[in-house]
């Protein structure tokens, strides 16, 4: 019984992963708007904190101030997060699958 049961539910993964959507069904307009919209939101969310900090750096460059080296080093870091983001974030992932899935010209 326990052979089968494995055997059923592993069956079902398999047979899950082999149906993909198909391309004319899914990119219509308002398949996409919500992924994209989604993706773009948890991008904002993503970089939140990393636009925070240019922002303080932004205030404190406006009312005269400088950079220290803890400033400059949160600058960097917060610039190689922000790349990051945009080569390998959750939003980016989504949005290179959108364009792979609906990337045929006749759709």
């Amino acid at each position: 019984m326990k052979t089968v049961l494995l055997s059923l539910g592993g069956m079902a993964m398999i047979s899950a992963c082999a149906t993909t959507p198909d391309p004319a069904k899914v990119c219509s307009s308002d398949w996409i708007a919500p992924r994209a919209e989604r993706a773009m939101n948890e991008f904002k969310h993503d970089t939140r904190s990393t636009f925070r900090t240019f922002k303080k750096a932004g205030k404190r460059l406006e009312n005269g101030g400088s950079f220290g080296p803890l400033q400059m080093l949160s600058m960097m870091n917060a610039i190689n997060g922000l790349a990051e983001k945009f080569k390998n974030g959750r939003a980016m992932r989504d949005m290179r699958t959108l364009a792979n899935t609906c990337d045929d010209p006749d759709l």
